[in-house]
Parts: structure tokens; sequence; C-alpha cells
């Protein structure tokens, strides 16, 4: 009976550790969906952050751009008012140079 008894122990102590090895199979294979599932998001991160440095990049360039184009615009401006002045400059002159010329046959006169 003491046989008995003991083998039933043994059996349920199998039995046990059996039924610990299976939740620690499972807890494991949870952990590791768990793992591979922060592993997924870290690579959705990156490809986030990576999509996200572009698109920067994209407006920094833009930025540039447009920074140029008002440069260029600004530069085109400074020209216009240059030979405006120069137009007025040369009408002054032109003007001058009428009454001058007036001013000449007055005195032919």
């Amino acid at each position: 009976e003491m046989e008995d008894d003991y083998l039933k122990d043994l059996q349920d102590r199998e039995r046990l550790i059996a039924k610990q090895q299976k939740a620690l199979e499972d807890k494991d294979k949870m952990i590791d969906d768990k793992n591979k599932m922060i592993d997924d998001r870290d690579k959705m991160i990156d490809d986030k952050d990576k999509t996200i440095d572009d698109k920067n990049k994209m407006i920094d360039d833009r930025d540039k751009m447009i920074d140029d184009k008002n440069k260029m615009i600004d530069d085109k401006d400074k020209t216009i008012d240059d030979k405006n002045k120069m137009i007025d400059d040369r009408d002054k002159m032109i003007e001058e140079l009428k009454k001058q010329l007036v001013e000449h046959q007055q005195q032919k006169k």
C-alpha cells in the first residue's frame, strides 16, 4: 500500500510538473509573441521616423528653393530699381539738354 501511495504521489508530482512545464511553455510563447509585436511596432516607428525625416528634408529643400527664389526676386527688384533710376537720370539729362538747346536757340535769335 505504501508503494501504491508512493507511486500515486510520484504520478501526481509528474502531472503537476507537466502542467507547470506546459504553463511555462505557454508563457514563453506569449512572451515571444509580445516580443514579436514589440519588434513589429519598433519597425513601424522606425519607418514612420524615416518618413518624417524624408518629409522634413523635402520641406527643408523647398524652403531653400523658396529662399533662393526670393533672393532672385529681390535681385531682380534691385535691378529694376537701378534701371528705373538710370531712366530717371537719363530723362533728367534729356530735359536739361532740351532746356539748354532751347536757351541756346533763344540766344542765337
